[in-house]
């Protein structure tokens, strides 16, 4: 998994994002995307969930963050848990970061294995305002949450202090996302010219009897070679009757 090319901006987003946590005690929390089986065993490729990729530039399936805002200006905690590092496993599916690399790698103060996090959310939820996640877009995660919830409910005569609610996270990330800073709009512009290049490349190829398929796998190379994990959106390439279908 390639590390972060520049931690400062996701540093940076997060201490934005933090910010705005900080005036309830809040915490956030997201999950990092899933893969999805496309037939006995191989997957979909994977990609990652974009508000969490947003806060962290991670591409790991399965991986949770939770953003605590602390007491004052910069003193926010990312904590992350990921899947461990399997020597067997890797070799078949690729190289995962692990806690080691989700610190050295992702900027996270603490990293755990997936399995810590039955065990350490309600320590990290305890005394919170409120918890952000997006609702009922990832199921195991809000079972998390609302698990640990209600053992901090059960330890309040033990003097512990459950969240006081639930918001939906999808409020939180995409007003921060709206405004796009420096790395944002230095994607946009290297998708843009990506694409243009792309464009202008498949025109002076096309000639008459070639599939669409030729002319989409032409851009797409040229996308893939440019270094893009893949188009933002399925490729369009119509003609005669297709000229209007999106396929």
């Amino acid at each position: 998994m390639a590390p972060s090319p520049d931690l400062d901006c996701y540093r940076q987003r997060r201490a934005r994002v933090a910010a705005r946590l900080r005036e309830n005690n809040d915490v956030l929390l997201l999950h990092g995307g899933r893969l999805r089986t496309r037939a006995n065993d191989t997957e979909y490729p994977f990609r990652p969930d974009s508000d969490f990729h947003y806060l962290t530039g991670m591409s790991e399936p399965d991986a949770i963050l939770v953003l605590c805002a602390g007491r004052g200006e910069g003193e926010e905690k990312l904590v992350l848990f990921v899947r461990p590092r399997d020597r067997d496993k890797e070799i078949w599916t690729g190289r995962r970061p692990g806690p080691e690399g989700a610190k050295a790698d992702f900027g996270a103060d603490e990293a755990y294995p997936l399995a810590a996090l039955g065990e350490k959310l309600p320590e990290l939820l305890e005394g919170a305002g409120r918890v952000w996640l997006p609702l009922a877009r990832e199921a195991s995660l809000d079972r998390k949450a609302l698990a640990a919830i209600e053992l901090l409910h059960r330890r309040n005569r033990d003097g512990k202090r459950p969240p006081l609610g639930l918001l939906d996270a999808r409020n939180l990330i995409g007003e921060e996302r709206m405004i796009k800073d420096a790395g944002a709009l230095e994607s946009l512009r290297r998708a843009v010219s990506m694409s243009a290049e792309a464009h202008v490349d498949a025109m002076k190829h096309t000639r008459p009897g070639m599939h669409e398929y030729e002319v989409q796998a032409r851009m797409e190379y040229l996308w893939r070679r440019a270094g893009s994990t893949g188009p933002g959106y399925g490729s369009i390439v119509g003609a005669g009757d297709n000229a209007t279908i999106l396929h």
